[in-house]
């Protein structure tokens, strides 16, 4: 993906969760192997999730909004590739780069 690009992805929850570690910014530090994430190649680390199923994330959590969410199988991201300096940093949002386990998130 070209730096700054957004891009809306369908993103697939297996029965062991999307497959992605978030840092405090949603941006994607690391995605699992033989994850739904994984498997379907749409989303990179260094991406930042932006909004899910029309909810701006905008100083909130991507699990906690998950958690908010009716459980589904899939869910519509709104996701932003950072340039690699910011990732290495502070992160496209300024969060920290802190990563936080999502992969079971229902």
């Amino acid at each position: 993906p070209s730096a700054g690009e957004r891009r809306a992805v369908r993103v697939r929850r297996a029965a062991n969760g999307i497959g992605i570690d978030v840092n405090e910014a949603n941006m994607i530090v690391r995605i699992a192997q033989q994850s739904a994430a994984a498997e379907d190649k749409l989303l990179h680390p260094g991406d930042v999730v932006l909004s899910v199923e029309g909810h701006n994330l905008s100083g909130r959590w991507l699990p906690e909004v998950l958690e908010e969410l009716t459980p589904a199988t899939e869910y519509n991201f709104v996701v932003q590739w950072c340039h690699t300096e910011s990732r290495a940093g502070l992160g496209c949002n300024g969060g920290g780069s802190g990563g936080f386990d999502i992969l079971s998130t229902q």
